[in-house]
């Protein structure tokens, strides 16, 4: 696994959603903003590893070619931005 810009991009930007989430709701909801950044967060730094998954999932389903890295990548980051947007629109 390789460092790059676009994971320590992610990694800023949740530590900024959380110093955002201290300063709003204050430290005891902390925990469950951060519940919602790491599996985002996770998507971006593990791309790699999880796109080579193949195998069975379950109910007889098995995954047979492995995924592009990009769009697991990809889509951590369409939840990590579009987290504080509905966030926003909920309000």
């Amino acid at each position: 696994m390789s460092i790059t810009p676009s994971k320590i991009a992610a990694l800023v930007l949740v530590l900024f959603y959380t110093l955002i989430a201290i300063i709003t709701i204050g430290t005891t909801a902390v925990f469950g903003v951060l519940l919602l950044l790491v599996p985002p967060l996770a998507l971006i730094w593990y791309s790699e590893e999880l796109s080579e998954f193949t195998g069975y999932i379950g109910r007889g389903t098995t995954i047979h070619q492995t995924s592009p890295e990009f769009l697991i990548a990809a889509f951590g980051w369409l939840v990590l931005l579009g987290l504080p947007i509905f966030a926003y629109l909920q309000r």
